[in-house]
């Protein structure tokens, strides 16, 4: 096989390569920034700014589930199928970049979004059981 080949099948990962960087690079500065600030509580943190952390954490979410998904799909599709040498190796490129970036994504929505998003999970839940 060629390595154009290799690299057609290994498209759906490209992309989500390409586009986890770019919101991995967007969300750099708005952490930062949430870091600076001082807030009274997480509810502020994240209806600062018209709810814009939220909105990455949401973002987030869908790329980490995406994420698994192909990662689940490669390792599956390893298992199932016998592959030449570039292809065994094409995969398990492919899986070990996006297992970096669903470690990347964790450590970066992490701090302080993350915390806020569970701290105010907790609270809803604390209260909506309370009420019961």
């Amino acid at each position: 096989m060629r390595v154009t080949d290799y690299i057609i099948g290994l498209i759906k990962e490209i992309i989500y390569l390409v586009v986890t960087v770019i919101y991995l690079i967007r969300l750099d500065n708005p952490n930062r920034e949430l870091l600076s600030q001082n807030f009274a509580g997480a509810w502020e943190l994240l209806a600062y700014k018209q709810y814009a952390a939220l909105k990455f954490f949401c973002w987030a979410a869908i790329l980490f589930f995406i994420g698994c998904v192909l990662l689940h799909s490669r390792i599956c599709h390893m298992r199932r199928y016998e592959e030449a040498f570039g292809q065994i190796l094409a995969s398990i490129l492919a899986i070990a970049v996006i297992s970096i970036l669903l470690v990347l994504i964790f450590l970066f929505i992490d701090n302080p979004i993350l915390r806020a998003v569970f701290t105010v999970g907790v609270v809803i839940a604390v209260l909506s059981s309370s009420g019961n």
